[in-house]
């Protein structure tokens, strides 16, 4: 221990801390949460966001594997990712819940705090701090960005600032207070993607309407290719001309930020450029999951082209783009879609002559309008909810930062 910068604080390495670090193994797993009480899972990286802790993201592994209570995540362990793509190892959370039998992988390290000495949501704000996340990342190494490790003693040195329990005590009230907050906000999104999910089952799963089935071929006015030149690898600045990656498409929601600049000197291609209100499919994608997904644009800026793994679906004009982005990410479509995939084991494709022979059942315009209204309507509000939860997430980060790097103390007097 020594002396802090910060009045009445002390620093300390992690390794002084902590009770115990643990890291499990990482075999071979079933792809399925656990679902039956014997059961043990593996804990997937994606457990460990910044956002939050997400106890669903796991995996069954061997049953040999299974039992090994010395990996178990209890209650206020701290996570942290330490292998993976660059910007996803570091990544620190708290186990506020769990449920039991599951266990780190070989990609996080699992800290168990020494909490006669720092309360755990303290330490995992500390290790989250820009002074520690810059020692884990000048420290990470790999053969490329995307396959990047620390070793454990690195993190174990990592030295952080402490202050005294009571404001300790102090600082993960407020830090509880606006998790609460958070959780409010997440849980009316929760509820507004759950009737967003009724209104499309209605839609598409549970309509008694007999109506006749036709290609979609009869519903299009063309389908347009893209083009893949070689571009540098960031977004285009305004009144620049870009190129999308298949990223801006395979989530199934639009996202321009996720394209790639044109060189100067090569000529950009107009007749390509995405427009408000079209209609975009990936066509070619190494995870066979995101082909054939569809996103549609309300509204996108200038200069942005299809790439050649996209296509741009023209419907006709009885046809509300909207409606059919919908109902070609409905599950009767999707399973058509996975059915007609073609390709290698390494990259998957559906060609425009597999997407016109879909089978569709599309009602008339005036009762597509009417449910892509209801339906934009929802996402309307589940937009407004997201953008609120994204702003209390940056303001618990900032608050965080100031309360845990001493810019902002917490009142002597106040202190539990």
């Amino acid at each position: 221990m020594s002396n802090s910068q910060v009045t009445g604080w002390s620093t300390h390495p992690l390794s002084e801390l902590i009770d115990r670090k643990f890291t499990g193994p990482s075999p071979t797993c079933e792809e399925r949460q656990i679902a039956a009480a014997e059961e043990w899972g593996l804990l997937k990286t994606t457990a460990v966001t910044w956002s939050g802790w997400n106890e669903n993201a796991h995996k069954v592994p061997p049953r040999l594997y299974w039992g090994k209570e010395a990996l178990e995540v209890h209650q206020g362990d701290v996570l942290i990712t330490k292998a993976g793509p660059r910007h996803r190892v570091g990544v620190v959370v708290l186990v506020a819940a769990t449920r039991p039998h599951l266990m780190v992988s070989g990609k996080m390290v699992g800290l168990r705090p020494k909490t006669a000495m720092v309360v755990p949501k303290v330490l995992a704000g500390l290790l989250s701090t820009d002074a520690a996340q810059d020692y884990l990342n000048s420290r990470t190494t790999g053969m490329a960005e995307s396959q990047t490790n620390f070793a454990d003693e690195a993190l174990l040195r990592i030295e952080v600032d402490v202050p005294p329990l009571s404001e300790q005590r102090r600082i993960a009230k407020i830090l509880d207070t606006l998790d609460d907050q958070i959780h409010a906000t997440r849980q009316i999104i929760a509820k507004l993607e759950l009737i967003r999910r009724g209104m499309l089952d209605r839609m598409f799963l549970q309509s008694t309407d007999e109506r006749p089935e036709h290609d979609l071929s009869e519903f299009l006015v063309k389908i347009d290719a893209g083009w893949s030149p070689e571009c540098y690898e960031r977004a285009p600045a305004a009144g620049a001309w870009g190129v999308l990656k298949v990223s801006a498409v395979s989530t199934g929601k639009y996202r321009q930020e996720e394209s790639k600049t044109l060189p100067p000197g090569l000529p950009a291609r107009p007749a390509l450029e995405v427009k408000d209100g079209d209609v975009l499919c990936v066509r070619a994608n190494g995870v066979g999951d995101l082909v054939g997904r569809v996103a549609f644009v309300e509204s996108t800026r200038s200069g942005l082209m299809l790439s050649d793994k996209t296509l741009r679906l023209v419907p006709k004009s009885s046809v509300n783009g909207f409606y059919l982005s919908l109902l070609l990410s409905s599950p009767p479509l999707r399973r058509q879609i996975e059915s007609l995939m073609g390709g290698s084991s390494s990259q998957k494709n559906i060609s425009q002559a597999q997407i016109r022979r879909l089978s569709v059942a599309i009602p008339e315009l005036s009762e597509q309008n009417r449910a892509a209204s209801m339906v934009k309507a929802v996402d309307s509000r589940l937009n407004a909810e997201i953008e609120a939860a994204r702003k209390q997430e940056q303001s618990k980060l900032g608050l965080m930062s100031d309360l845990l790097t001493g810019r902002v103390r917490v009142p002597l007097e106040t202190a539990l």
